[in-house]
């Protein structure tokens, strides 16, 4: 067997020193030369070519070395070539797989120390091809690599969302509105009124959190239940589909919801306070829509 232990890390070390034992066993037995008179040309002799998993070992080896070095945009380098040399032969094809996915793993550890989002992309492509390529029997491996897929699915969606809120706040800000100015208590009434309703909707959508957690929580145990009962490729990536859904749900509901609560919190002090002015400023952005409140005393 080429890994009968597979965890999270793949030992590159092991690897490579089974295609080298491979690449041994595989060499035919060299038969002994006939004599030889004369040579015209000594150059014309051959050199002796190095079996490519020897290559290969090597360079897993080298990025192994690198890897744990923190080096990991090497190891990915080393890696990739030894992926690149590595024959698409049947009895390789699980030596190809445990190598992409140590890539996949390589570059997930880039993204912690250089937040590139090509480091997920490509990794969530590696651990899609792993998974494709395991034995159905292979459960546990299975798991752990959804597990990641999952964790690296929801990093590129986040990457993606923060992209977009620095595009947002890089397009020119309008200039503000004229203020419109409003007497107490004719303005604090409608603020109390929008404090009330801004509060009550916060409420009903961190409720919907709760909602959304407990949901995201028993789609997983159906997920893993769904494995160990054997359950079709389909059906598992349809409950993956809906668990990571789940949670991006729990993630929305929760910041809308704090963020209105805290909204109807400060428009309910405001209604509040007396004064015997209050000002109140249109503010008009990409990314917020609200007033400026300021009390004149």
């Amino acid at each position: 067997m080429l890994c009968t232990a597979r965890g999270p890390w793949l030992h590159a070390s092991l690897l490579a020193t089974w295609l080298v034992r491979g690449a041994a066993a595989a060499s035919p037995l060299t038969p002994p030369l006939e004599p030889i008179e004369s040579i015209a040309d000594p150059r014309s002799i051959a050199a002796p070519t190095e079996d490519p998993r020897t290559r290969v070992g090597a360079l897993i080896n080298e990025g192994q070395a690198l890897f744990d070095t923190a080096d990991y945009v090497g190891a990915i380098d080393r890696w990739t070539e030894a992926y690149a040399q590595l024959p698409d032969a049947p009895h390789l094809a699980a030596a190809r797989n445990l190598l992409a996915y140590q890539i996949a793993q390589a570059h997930i550890e880039a993204f912690a120390m250089d937040p590139q989002p090509t480091h997920l992309r490509k990794a969530e492509r590696l651990l899609l091809q792993y998974i494709a390529g395991l034995d159905p029997s292979e459960t546990e491996p299975r798991l752990d690599a959804e597990q990641r897929l999952a964790t690296v699915q929801a990093q590129v969606e986040a990457a993606a969302a923060a992209a977009r809120i620095r595009a947002a706040a890089a397009r020119p800000t309008p200039p503000p509105l004229a203020p419109i100015v409003r007497r107490a208590p004719s303005g604090a009434r409608p603020l109390l009124l929008l404090g009330g309703v801004s509060l009550g909707l916060g409420c009903g959508l961190l409720a919907g959190t709760a909602v959304a957690a407990v949901t995201a929580a028993d789609l997983h145990d159906g997920r893993r239940q769904a494995l160990m009962d054997g359950a079709r490729e389909a059906e598992r990536g349809r409950l993956l589909l809906r668990e990571t859904r789940a949670q991006q749900t729990t993630i929305v509901t929760a910041v809308v919801g704090g963020a209105l609560i805290t909204t109807g919190i400060a428009l309910l002090i405001a209604s509040r306070a007396r004064s015997r002015g209050l000002s109140a400023l249109p503010m008009l952005s990409p990314t917020l829509v609200g007033a400026r409140l300021s009390l004149r005393f």
